[in-house]
């Protein structure tokens, strides 16, 4: 991490966390950390991966997707901030578990697709990000295909896009693709579960983010592979979203609160602590009595 120089974790302004030059050490200013002069974008990801506040990596999340994404020269806004968006990322950011259930249409998927490539171009050559869907086919009608799309328009990435193959992975100044560094998609449909498994199992990396879409379509031994061996990694993240069924389902399983289901009330609780440590933030769109019910006998 860069030399503290005037941090102070209850002044964090906008003003304190944009990067600057500060002229009395000719060093990058990043939220009260000193690092060498680099460029904005740089400096931001520098933020967003080493901030020792929440609040601050929130920020430079958000100031990071408006130059890559909201750029003026740019046809339109590709990563808008909603109420939505908002509660996604500072929830990611807050929680290492998260399940975040419904609502159909609320963007998650995008949302969630946006915060992958952030978190991957922070640390690219320590990063891996694991995406899964039931096939290749519906994943680029949903994550895959924000992925793909918000990608396409960063300029100088260093990474290797294999669309035909779901993965876009890290290359370095020589030229040379890192396997295991980038994002990669990996089809979980029930009837391929042995095989998703066995691209878990033995994968090392310094930090892995493991964002389980349409998690409720998918069979639990899925997250059950992933806490028993992603989890050995230095740092591991796993999001699970998918429009809630049934507690019965993976997604469900996912969701269960830290006391059991009879401790929350279903159609009332917007969040939970969940069984795994993590937790369930609902989107309000989800709130309808057919959603709630089922979470209920």
């Amino acid at each position: 991490m860069g030399r503290p120089r005037k941090y102070d974790p209850d002044k964090l302004s906008t003003s304190v966390l944009e990067p600057r030059i500060d002229p009395a050490t000719n060093k990058m200013d990043v939220g009260g950390f000193l690092i060498p002069v680099t460029n904005t974008i740089t400096a931001l990801l520098w933020g967003f991966a080493n901030h020792p506040t929440n609040k601050a990596r929130e920020f430079y999340f958000w100031r990071i997707a408006d130059l890559l994404w909201n750029r003026d020269d740019l046809p339109e806004h590709m990563f808008l901030k909603h109420p939505w968006a908002e509660q996604i990322i500072r929830e990611c950011i807050d929680n290492k578990y998260l399940a975040i259930g419904g609502a159909a249409s609320s963007g998650k998927s995008h949302t969630l697709a946006g915060y992958g490539i952030v978190t991957w171009l922070a640390r690219p050559r320590d990063t891996l990000v694991l995406m899964t869907s039931t096939t290749l086919r519906e994943a680029r009608k949903r994550i895959w295909g924000s992925v793909i799309s918000l990608l396409s328009v960063i300029d100088g990435a260093p990474i290797n896009i294999r669309d035909s193959i779901g993965s876009a992975n890290y290359i370095d100044e020589n030229g040379q693709t890192f396997d295991r560094a980038g994002l990669s998609l990996i089809a979980a449909e029930k009837s391929r579960t042995r095989e998703a498994i066995g691209k878990f199992i033995g994968l090392k990396q310094k930090h892995v983010l493991l964002i389980g879409d349409e998690l409720g379509e998918l069979s639990e031994a899925i997250q059950q592979a992933a806490l028993a061996n992603l989890s050995k990694n230095p740092k591991f993240e796993f999001k699970g979203l998918s429009n809630p069924a049934s507690r019965f389902d993976s997604f469900g399983i996912w969701s269960t609160p830290k006391e059991g289901w009879e401790s929350i009330t279903p159609d009332v609780d917007d969040e939970w602590t969940t069984k795994w440590g993590g937790k369930y933030i609902r989107l309000d769109g989800e709130r309808s009595p057919n959603v709630a019910a089922g979470y209920t006998e």
